[in-house]
Formats: C-alpha cells, structure tokens, sequence
C-alpha cells in the first residue's frame, strides 16, 4: 500500500490493517505479510499519530530497517549452523553431506522452521540492494532446503514451501551456489544402473536417485499398466524404512536395484505375453507371491472379466469373479489366510487403477 496523505488514529489503524489481509495464491503460496511505502512520513511517530496506549499500538508496525537487520543476525547463524555442511566439500560431494547430515527427522524440522522464517524476511525484503552480500548463502540455503523436501518429505509440492522470489532466485541462478538444486531422474530401462554408477553419485545419493526415478516410471507409466502400482509401493516401503533408520544405506541401494530389475522385467514379459492389462497385474502379483501356475489362474480369471467386462460398477458380478478366484486359488492348495489377502489387494488395485 502507498500511504500518500497524512492519517490520524481510527483512520490510519484500519488503513494499515488492510495490508495484513491473508491471502493464498493458486500455488497455495500463502503472502507473508502487508507492505506500505510511506509517501508523507506519517510512520516516523506512529505514537503521536495514533492516539492510543503505547502498549495497544506495540507491534502493530515495524520499520523495515529491523526486518533487515534480523535477516543479517539469522544469515550469521546459518553460516555458522548450515552452511558450513558444504563449505570445504567438493561440489559433487555436496549433495551427500546435506543428505545425510540431515537424515534425522528432528534436525531437518529444526532447519525448515529456521528456513521458512528467513524465506519470509527475504521475500519481503528482496530486491533491496541490501540483500546483495547475502544472496549466494541464501541461494545455497534454498537449495538445502529443496533437495531435504523433494527427497525426504515429498508429500507437500514443493511450490507450495518456496517464497515467488525464492523459487525465481532458484530458477535465474542455476549454476550460482556450488550447491545443485535437484538430484537426477533416470528412465528405467536396462541401462539405468549402468548409468547410476557411472554417475560418480554417492550411494545415498544412487538411493535417492532411484525412488525418484520409480516414482516418476509409476507415475507416468501405472494407468495402462496396473502391475506397476504393486511394485511402487514396495519401493516407498523401502524408501519409508531407510528414511526412518530401519535399514541401512547398502541394504536399500540393494533393495531398490532389484525393484528397478523387476520393473525391466515385468516390461518385458508383458510386451511377449498375449495379456490384458488386467490379466498381466494379476499374473505378475501372483508371480511376485510365489503362486504357482500363475499364468494360468490369471487367463482364467480373464474368462471372467470378459464375462463381466463393467464388474467395477456392479457388486454383484464383482461378487461372482471374486468366488470364481478364490475357488481356483483354493484348488491350488493356497492357504486361505494368505489367498484373501492377495485377491483382496489385487481387487483393490484393479478398481482403484481405472475410476
């Protein structure tokens, strides 16, 4: 708000209330605060313009002289606290130490509270020529922060955690800040470790390089081929367990090769073999169980869904494919426990996939 005409008490109290008005933008970005430029010096004794207790008007504005000057005594700390993480390490080293040193839970929240507060200062401070000093460690800083929350806490987009000005310092400096802002994503094919360990990447980095990469062959690639979903979810359990200290970094790399081998696996077989996509998820479940015979239950499970082809929407006749499944997995000698369970995964995966 420009403030370009001199104000009193009510009047200027209500004026400068506006500015503080919430707002959150398509991105979910939320505004951090109001702005008022002031034109005419009213601000310079904003007690002797509002003509109320000085405890009441306390905090009801400050001078962006004080926002500065916390910024500066927050960038010592982070100098001294996070940055130095990456200070004497190589450049392609660098994503390593931030992806371990801040592993624990606890230490990366401690950090995105410390962040989240800076980011706030900058954006209302930026572009002040004051910043300048700082933009390179604030850069860096940034990138810390993307790299934790693309790799470690995923779930919130990151659009949504970065400031506007944040996310275009992040976009114009590409190569500014020693620090790279993102890890590789690799399509999974059968060169795709090859490619990895080619890379010189770290193997925290590898692990981290291959959930995002199976996340993104799922994401893209699961609606035409359901099996896909089955085998994303065992690669978040992986990623889950190593994230919370459950399993250690080369018993995950392992883990996460082997999805990445099935995947190149299951992509072949479904180019020889005359399956539907329903037919093929159910086959390649009932492989990755153990099941014998599976490719036969699942062709005679085909027969059923070519009997009901809209069991999705009828209970009924999901009803009756069900029966028909579980009678066939019984004949086979399945204990029963572990054959409503499968069935019920698998049913669970068809419907969901398709709605």
């Amino acid at each position: 708000m420009y403030l370009d005409k001199p104000m009193r008490d009510h009047v200027l109290l209500q004026t400068i209330a506006r500015v503080n008005r919430p707002y959150e933008d398509k991105d979910r970005i939320k505004k951090p605060c109001g702005f008022i430029v002031d034109f005419v010096g009213v601000l310079d004794n904003l007690k002797a313009a509002l003509a109320f207790d000085s405890v009441d008007i306390s905090g009801v504005i400050d001078d962006i002289q004080i926002l500065k000057d916390k910024f500066a005594e927050q960038m010592e700390i982070a100098r001294q606290d996070y940055l130095s993480i990456t200070k004497r390490i190589k450049r392609d080293k660098a994503i390593e130490a931030v992806l371990t040193h801040f592993k624990d839970e606890e230490t990366r929240a401690n950090f995105y509270d410390f962040y989240n507060e800076l980011s706030k200062m900058y954006e209302v401070i930026s572009p002040d020529k004051f910043l300048s000093p700082y933009l390179e460690d604030y850069n860096i800083l940034s990138r810390m922060y993307k790299i934790l929350k693309e790799n470690y806490d995923s779930k919130e987009p990151i659009p949504a955690t970065l400031s506007r000005k944040t996310a275009q310092l992040l976009q114009e400096n590409v190569n500014f800040g020693g620090l790279k802002s993102e890890l590789e994503i690799y399509e999974i094919n059968d060169q795709t470790i090859e490619k990895l360990q080619k890379s010189n990447a770290s193997e925290i980095e590898q692990i981290f390089n291959l959930i995002k990469s199976i996340e993104a062959e799922v994401s893209r690639d699961a609606e035409k081929n359901t099996y896909l979903i089955s085998i994303g979810e065992r690669a978040e359990e992986i990623a889950r367990r190593f994230k919370e200290n459950q399993m250690s970094v080369a018993e995950t790399l392992e883990n996460l090769k082997n999805i990445v081998a099935e995947i190149n696996k299951a992509r072949a077989e479904r180019k020889n073999k005359n399956m539907t996509d329903e037919v093929f998820s159910i086959y390649w479940i009932l492989s990755s169980n153990k099941i014998q015979d599976a490719e036969e239950i699942a062709n005679k499970i085909g027969t059923e869904f070519e009997k009901y082809p809209y069991w999705r929407e009828n209970p009924n006749n999901e009803r009756e494919i069900n029966k028909t499944f579980t009678k066939i997995l019984l004949d086979k000698g399945l204990d029963i426990d572990k054959l409503s369970e499968i069935a019920k995964n698998i049913f669970k995966l068809l419907k969901g996939n398709h709605r």
